[in-house]
């Protein structure tokens, strides 16, 4: 059976923001948790970007935090596979390490914003905020 395409985010009114961390550290779904803590947000964490591809052809979120730097697989490659999945999903790439042309990577990937680790809580939410009003 084929899964269906998910073309626009949830609202996020009638519930938590749901939130979709794509990360081969698991010390950064943690902090994402606890910044980003229930009922206000939902947290869900993939290690690679096959997993949440995966992930998003079985659930809808509102934005997708992907580090840059993962095994594999990188934050661009992981953010095609995320649109394709759910078009309209905005994804923002994170890296403490990244010395490159943002715009142009943010561009070449479809990101809609860069977040530089570390990653503190006003950071991430004014993120959020701007990208779906939450």
């Amino acid at each position: 059976m084929e899964l269906p395409i998910i073309t626009r985010p949830p609202s996020g009114a009638n519930g938590p923001i749901r939130l979709l961390v794509v990360d081969d550290d698991p010390d950064i779904f943690d902090y994402f948790r606890e910044i980003c803590p229930l009922p206000r947000f939902s947290v869900a964490a993939a290690p690679d970007g096959l997993t949440a591809e995966q992930m998003a052809l079985r659930e809808t979120f509102n934005v997708a935090f992907v580090d840059y730097f993962m095994e594999g697989m990188n934050g661009p490659e992981a953010a095609q596979l995320l649109h394709r999945a759910q078009p309209a999903l905005p994804v923002v790439l994170m890296s403490g390490f990244f010395a490159g042309n943002r715009e142009k990577v943010m561009e070449e990937a479809g990101a809609a914003d860069f977040l530089v680790k570390p990653i503190t809580a006003e950071s991430a939410h004014a993120i959020i905020e701007r990208l779906v009003g939450g």
